[in-house]
């Protein structure tokens, strides 16, 4: 089997409300969606996210067309090394991002051309649902709570609570869940680096009587020693995100005993593969593994379950913003049961393009974490207070 086409499309789709988080306020979504042709009639499709710029990001991705033309879809390790030779290994940082759609594009062919769900293939069914957090972004600290009652009532037993705005309004929206919810559900924050390592200390102190599961990256991604200072001065757990993209990045935290949890993604690493590589690397240090979520569309999602599945560390709920898409691309629309996803028995990734949803979609504009045209009125208070 040889490759024969490389070609992409972006994908943009409104949240079914805007959000707001330590970074600004975020209206929608969008994907580069990656198509592989092969010249046995076999399609894999990807999707990946840009932290920046879609377009961008669908360039870079395009310029490696002839690289991929004729290679061995079921040559990956391979490819992937040819497709960093380009200069890639030079930006890791952005290479991932490049990577991933083409790598589960990729494993999406070898699955379809061997009948076999992706899961099967990687390490095999460790379990046979996947659990999720209910995803809580900023807002006054009695609606959050009101959100996380509905989130409860519908079978989510984790809800995942964004703060990093205010400490003390962080510290009242954390009160207020757990008053709402009881003892019984799990609650964990994300302060997407917002806090200095005496402003994190003190604030999770405070919380600590709400009994947090764990707090999410509270200082800036490049501090590592600032991680470990707070991981050794609170009995909380801390867990790193944005400080880990690759393999390496893992290492270095586990190295310096900066984390507890790690929470990974499947774009960060840089696709299924890289993604495995750096839980097994976590597994080897005795430390779990989160599924990052990044407004991911049903190809990602279905991405993140085969990881999971057949992965053994991922032994808490993970991320998700699937209930907060007003649409999606794909005809097999996911729906939650009890805050769980069941696995598809379908080959390669499970999941089949909706083309006039695929066709809507590519119109209008295109968003970002960081560069919305809300941000323009709104003030980042990232900046560790």
């Amino acid at each position: 089997m040889k490759i024969t086409n490389l070609r992409t499309m972006i994908i943009n789709i409104p949240l079914s409300k805007p959000i707001k988080w330590s970074f600004g306020i975020r209206e929608g979504t969008s994907a580069v969606i990656v198509f592989i042709e092969t010249d046995e009639g076999i399609t894999g499709i990807g999707e990946t996210k840009a932290p920046y710029s879609s377009k961008v990001l669908q360039t870079a991705i395009n310029e490696m067309k002839p690289i991929l033309i004729n290679e061995d879809p079921f040559d990956i390790e391979r490819i992937k090394k040819k497709l960093l030779a380009t200069g890639l290994l030079w930006c890791p940082d952005y290479a991932v991002f490049v990577i991933s759609g083409i790598e589960i594009a990729l494993w999406d062919i070898i699955g379809k051309c061997l009948k076999k769900p992706i899961y099967e293939l990687i390490g095999g069914k460790y379990r046979e649902k996947v659990s999720f957090a209910a995803y809580i972004f900023i807002d006054e600290p009695k609606k959050v709570a009101e959100e996380a009652l509905k989130y409860v009532e519908q079978g989510f037993s984790t809800i995942k609570l964004k703060v990093g705005i205010n400490p003390e309004k962080d510290i009242e929206i954390v009160k207020e869940v757990r008053n709402v919810v009881g003892n019984d559900i799990k609650i964990r924050i994300d302060a997407n680096q917002a806090w200095s390592p005496g402003t994190a200390i003190k604030v999770i102190k405070k919380m600590e009587k709400y009994d947090l599961e764990y707090v999410e990256q509270p200082v800036h991604k490049d501090d590592i020693d600032g991680m470990k200072r707070i991981r050794m001065s609170v009995s909380t757990p801390i867990a790193v995100n944005e400080g880990v993209y690759t393999i390496q990045d893992a290492l270095n935290f586990i190295k310096k005993e900066a984390a507890d949890i790690i929470v990974t993604d499947i774009h960060n690493p840089g696709g299924i593969s890289e993604c495995k590589k750096l839980c097994a690397i976590a597994e080897a240090a005795d430390i779990p593994v989160v599924m990052h979520s990044g407004a991911e569309l049903g190809i990602g999602l279905a991405t993140m379950l085969h990881i999971i599945a057949s992965t053994s560390n991922f032994i808490y709920a993970n991320d998700t913003h699937y209930p907060l898409l007003s649409d999606d691309i794909i005809k097999e629309k996911f729906s939650f049961k009890k805050g769980s996803l069941e696995l598809t028995t379908n080959p390669g990734l499970g999941v089949t393009i909706d083309e006039k949803k695929l066709e809507l979609y590519t119109k209008g504009e295109i968003y970002s974490p960081f560069m919305d045209k809300s941000n323009a009125k709104w003030m980042p208070t990232s900046l560790r207070f």
